[in-house]
């Protein structure tokens, strides 16, 4: 019976050891858990940094407009606005407007962060940015969801990469439009 009772004891004791033995998958899921949680928390010190940049900027900004008379707006009796020209196979040149160019380019250039994937960061992002006087974006900035840097970023790229453009005319002279584009990243 003792034997019985020593072997039952032995069993019971290795049944737990074992039992407590954490799987080769458990120790992989929970590493990467670790490295998510890592990732993310260095993503909001990144984000907090650049909230606290654009609130500084915003700052300047707002000071330097109210010290600053403000200028009347540009009034055009004949306004063209910017386009793009595109050739086909037999030579023609036809014009795109900006707003269903920028829609192919975005299209084509699209690329969803893989960070915003894992971490689940979707929303909507407007980015800003001026068409100077010689078809040429500048000026690019972007405004989105609360922790949507990654996204902005994001936004900010693909809107950098518009190739130049015919400028818009003011009264047959070219002139530097301001242009918004919302871009939606939903996974």
């Amino acid at each position: 019976m003792k034997r019985i009772f020593l072997l039952f004891f032995i069993l019971l004791f290795c049944g737990s050891i074992v039992a407590q033995k954490k799987t080769s998958a458990q120790i992989k899921k929970e590493a990467y858990e670790l490295k998510l949680k890592q990732e993310w928390e260095s993503y909001l010190v990144k984000v907090e940094k650049n909230n606290t940049l654009k609130t500084k900027l915003k700052t300047e900004k707002d000071s330097l407009n109210s010290l600053s008379p403000k200028k009347d707006s540009i009034i055009c009796d004949n306004i063209r606005l910017p386009f793009y020209e595109k050739t086909d196979n037999l030579g023609n040149k036809n014009e795109i407007s900006v707003q269903e160019y920028i829609s192919m380019h975005i299209r084509n250039n699209f690329n969803y962060p893989e960070f915003a994937m894992e971490h689940n960061i979707q929303g909507r992002v407007v980015t800003t940015y001026t068409i100077n006087k010689e078809g040429d974006i500048v000026g690019v900035s972007a405004e989105g969801p609360e922790n949507g840097l990654i996204l902005e970023q994001e936004a900010i790229r693909i809107i950098k990469k518009l190739p130049r453009c015919v400028p818009g005319l003011c009264d047959d002279k070219p002139t530097s439009i301001r242009h918004v584009v919302p871009i939606t990243f939903k996974l």
